[in-house]
């Protein structure tokens, strides 16, 4: 089940950063980003979105209308739904949980009259191209960006509402 995390989810958001941020080694998230102020920001504008598999909270991601940070970097329609922060529990990875998130944010997208969704992700993150490829996003742009929180080279994903998705969910 995906649904709209509450206040109350707030410490089990938290355990899931910290897990997710502890597995990963050459990534483009840094000791700094994403931190537990982004989940609160996130919460609190009630934008943040979590996937609960066994009555626990394993992947979630951002869905925000505000283009800020890598995004603001490139060039966008006004009307896009954007996906940030995506992530999902080292141990429910190759579950599903990624394509469930996905396809998720493409209805929600819709379903608030938004044209498509926008992602950012860096070069080196394949998993995440593999996943955005296969779920029908497209390539718009790439460019090397040096901010604060992240530098690196970025690629720009869309994915146009109303095109069917390519992978069928169960």
């Amino acid at each position: 089940m995906i649904r709209q995390l509450q206040q109350g989810d707030q410490e089990e958001a938290r355990r899931l950063l910290f897990e997710v941020k502890a597995g990963l080694k050459d990534h483009q998230w840094s000791e700094r980003y994403p931190n537990e102020q982004h989940l609160l920001l996130d919460l609190g504008r009630q934008e943040l979105f979590g996937l609960f598999l066994d009555g626990r909270l394993s992947a979630l991601m951002t869905l925000t209308q505000d283009s800020a940070g890598t995004a603001s970097c490139f060039e966008w329609a006004e009307d896009q739904l954007f996906l940030k922060r995506m992530m999902t529990s080292p141990l429910k990875r190759n579950h599903g949980a990624a394509q469930h998130l996905l396809q998720f944010a493409i209805e929600f997208a819709g379903m608030s009259g938004r044209s498509g969704v926008a992602v950012v992700t860096e070069q080196k993150n394949g998993i995440m191209q593999h996943l955005l490829s296969k779920a029908g996003f497209e390539l718009l742009a790439e460019r090397d960006i040096e901010m604060s929180e992240r530098n690196g080279h970025f690629l720009a994903f869309q994915r146009i509402i109303g095109v069917p998705t390519p992978f069928l969910l169960e």
